[in-house]
């Protein structure tokens, strides 16, 4: 009798969460438009956290944001959002590293990310490496010793 009134619990909640309704959810887009290999690495207490590279004219889509409710808006915040910092690789061999603070081409800030699909979902945020990411590395950055 015990084990019936378990199942029975276990339908009971499993039942009711199947009519809740989710919305909201975005695909973050990262295309390399450069003429450069692009790596991005994000850090979280020093820590690499993730990892991916992109060839010239690749891109690599993630997606996000999916919440609880009818007609959520689409998810303005970046993957980066837990992460201390990212670094951006050309060629494996001239990084330039980003924190919270430093706007210019911070793939941590959602204000460098273009909303370019708004009307359904999913939402769609374009983050786009480019050639004046690159010239921004060759001022700011620092060499990478292979």
């Amino acid at each position: 009798m015990k084990n019936l009134s378990i199942l029975l619990l276990c339908i009971l909640f499993i039942g009711c969460d199947s009519d809740l309704e989710y919305s909201g959810l975005t695909n973050f887009i990262y295309r390399n438009s450069s003429s450069h290999k692009v790596t991005l690495e994000a850090y979280y207490e020093g820590e690499l956290n993730e990892s991916f590279t992109l060839e010239k004219g690749q891109e690599k889509m993630f997606q996000d944001g999916l919440r609880e409710g009818e007609n959520n808006p689409a998810y303005d915040r970046t993957r980066y959002l837990i992460d201390d910092s990212v670094v951006t690789i050309f060629d494996d061999t001239l990084s330039i590293s980003y924190d919270k603070g430093r706007l210019d081409g911070n793939p941590m800030r959602i204000e460098n990310y273009k909303l370019v699909e708004t009307e359904t979902e999913p939402y769609v945020y374009l983050f786009e490496f480019t050639n004046e990411d690159y010239q921004r590395a060759l001022e700011r950055g620092r060499v990478v010793k292979p």
